[in-house]
């Protein structure tokens, strides 16, 4: 782990110290002010081995250290006793809590121990032999100090991203007073595919973009497992994603962006996908396939060597672009920092009239980003629910995985094309399940059963 990391671990805290530091709390109708000149010190004894681990010493001279706890109880005390010991504590907890919070924004875990308060002359930290040790700033001998020592633990957060999951969507063409994104897909709602597939594959977060129509609905569904953020007007895949800049103010982490109704992203190809994009450095990587007659979907445009250079819009493309087997997924990685500025550069100068996602991408690249094509023969991971027949495609296409997946456990289905099997069903080993049945999520089969044929099996 880089060494730097310790300065910027002691820099939060001392920025925190100083914050405190300089409070002139009311005490007893009195403003008391609290010097920072050498009243604070703060040391560091780390090792470094994989992962950041020691302790951090914060110091405080006795009257500073009296004036806190004074502060912190409302009432003058003169001695360090058990209450101002705990009002101390209080302080040095308020310090490490924030500089933590730094920490886990630059992508770093960790673990803190209650401070631990030592009154004397001199300060001794153990550590464990061979270690490499960092020592900053240490202050020894010093008298009436007191020491507020914080064991600390600290690694490199396992990479990931965050989730962003376009939801805004409104699905006239279901032809239903159901949401699209709450149809059911074998008991399970279109929505709840991608959440799933991203909390499988550990994003650190998870933010649905919603309309006004459906984000109560939503929440109801997901309640706080999720984050939720508002478009307010259906103007596009670059406008909903702008929506989400508030939820991600400071961050520089990676994003990845696909649509709410799209079931047919998996866990592992999400997996293969971050794995792609963080080796080969991109600021924006792009999940693709070839279709032999491409449906309504945007091209990707490449020069003579490969090298991409734009994804057009079907319905801005021109005809040699028509042409292009190879079509985009709607399903993004971005380095958030990086595709910021540009999305603030899209315009809405189209026959649509809609805030086009791509464009940004496309003005990223013109201006030499970096961008990865992640190709898969997964031709469904392109596909959405728009449309009843595609609603009954989904559920035929996960059924067949469904039963597949049994068989493989030794179950026998005697007709597999005229059974259907919801997400969540239990069946035991050895069972024979005969056709036109239906069993239905929760359900628990046992080993050995025979289902006999026309049942609608409830848990």
């Amino acid at each position: 782990m880089e060494r730097n990391f310790i300065n910027f671990f002691v820099e939060s805290v001392k920025s925190n110290i100083e914050q405190f530091s300089s409070l002139k709390p009311e005490l007893k109708g009195e403003r008391k002010g609290v010097s920072k000149d050498k009243d604070v010190y703060i040391s560091a004894i780390i090792g470094l081995i994989g992962e950041v681990q020691g302790t951090v010493t914060i110091s405080f001279k006795k009257e500073l250290g009296l004036k806190i706890a004074s502060s912190m109880l409302m009432e003058e005390k003169t001695e360090i006793d058990y209450d101002a010991r705990d009002a101390i504590g209080e302080i040095a907890n308020l310090i490490i809590g924030q500089a933590r919070n730094r920490i886990v924004e630059q992508g770093f875990d960790t673990k803190i121990t209650p401070p631990t308060i030592i009154e004397g002359y001199k300060h001794e930290v153990f550590y464990k032999p061979g270690l490499d040790i960092e020592e900053l700033e240490f202050e020894d001998n010093e008298e009436n100090i007191f020491y507020l020592t914080i064991g600390l633990k600290i690694s490199r957060k396992k990479d990931s991203f965050i989730g962003l999951i376009m939801a805004g969507g409104i699905g006239t063409r279901m032809k239903s007073k159901t949401n699209k994104l709450l149809h059911k897909i074998l008991g399970r709602e279109v929505i709840r595919f991608p959440v799933e597939v991203f909390k499988e594959a550990e994003a650190k977060r998870i933010i649905l973009i919603t309309g006004e129509h459906n984000q109560k609905l939503l929440k109801n569904l997901f309640k706080e497992s999720v984050e939720y953020a508002l478009q307010k007007e259906p103007l596009g895949t670059g406008d909903a994603v702008k929506s989400a800049i508030p939820l991600l103010r400071n961050y520089k982490g990676d994003v990845l962006v696909t649509v709410g109704d799209n079931p047919y992203l998996d866990t592992e190809t999400v997996k293969e996908f971050f794995n792609f994009h963080k080796q080969g450095d991109y600021d924006v990587s792009i999940i693709t396939t070839d279709f032999d007659n491409p449906p309504p979907y945007g091209r990707i445009v490449k020069d003579e060597n490969g090298k991409f250079i734009k994804l057009v819009e079907e319905i801005v493309a021109t005809e040699e672009e028509l042409k292009i087997k190879e079509v985009s997924s709607s399903i993004f990685l971005f380095k958030w920092d990086k595709i910021l500025p540009y999305l603030q550069k899209i315009d809405n100068n189209n026959p649509k009239g809609e805030y086009f996602l791509p464009d940004a991408i496309n003005f990223l690249a013109a201006d030499g980003g970096k961008v990865g094509i992640f190709w898969t023969e997964k031709r469904e991971i392109t596909k959405g629910i728009n449309t009843r027949e595609e609603l009954i495609e989904a559920i035929s296409y996960y059924n067949r995985k469904n039963i597949s997946n049994y068989v493989k456990d030794g179950i026998t289905f005697v007709s597999p094309e005229n059974t259907f099997v919801e997400f969540g069903v239990e069946i035991g080993n050895d069972s024979i399940i005969y056709p036109f049945n239906y069993l239905r999520s929760g359900l628990k089969i046992k080993e050995g059963s025979i289902i006999p044929p026309f049942y609608f099996l409830n848990i």
